[in-house]
């Protein structure tokens, strides 16, 4: 039997003293700066993941959350320039999403937020489509007719 294999056997609370002095020794060794710099390098990656990176557009990301009977009746309820900024502002979003239950969502909801749009002004979103749809909204085309 090799020292490896009878090392492997050995349970994981044994090897606590032995990493305890190994701490002691590399800290007179080397001193206490990669300590310190474990230290903060772990609380400051704590703290990005914890603080809110997109404070702005909290309401679409809670409106994308939501069951989809809900969304349809809040959309319903919005007046037009309300609609068209939230399709400009999931755009934006979209963009920024690598998630898949994220990005899903937010093309759940501007799906809705289309045939919304749809429902109360076919002509314009029918004109918007096939002129220019890579355009983030069809705010422009409202005025023509």
């Amino acid at each position: 039997m090799s020292v490896f294999r009878g090392l492997a056997h050995v349970p994981w609370w044994a090897w606590t003293p032995l990493l305890a002095v190994g701490v002691v020794v590399m800290s007179v060794g080397i001193g206490w700066f990669p300590f310190f710099a474990i230290v903060i390098g772990w609380l400051v990656a704590t703290l990005l993941r914890r603080w809110p990176l997109e404070p702005e557009g909290s309401e679409v990301n809670e409106t994308a959350g939501q069951r989809q009977e809900t969304t349809e009746s809040a959309i319903a309820g919005m007046p037009d320039e309300e609609l068209y900024e939230l399709w400009a502002q999931t755009s934006q979003d979209l963009r920024h999403k690598y998630l898949p239950a994220s990005i899903l969502s937010h093309a759940q909801l501007r799906e809705l937020l289309l045939d919304e749009m749809t429902r109360r002004h076919p002509e314009v979103i029918d004109r918007w489509l096939a002129d220019r749809p890579d355009q983030l909204d069809p705010r422009g085309y409202l005025g023509q007719g």
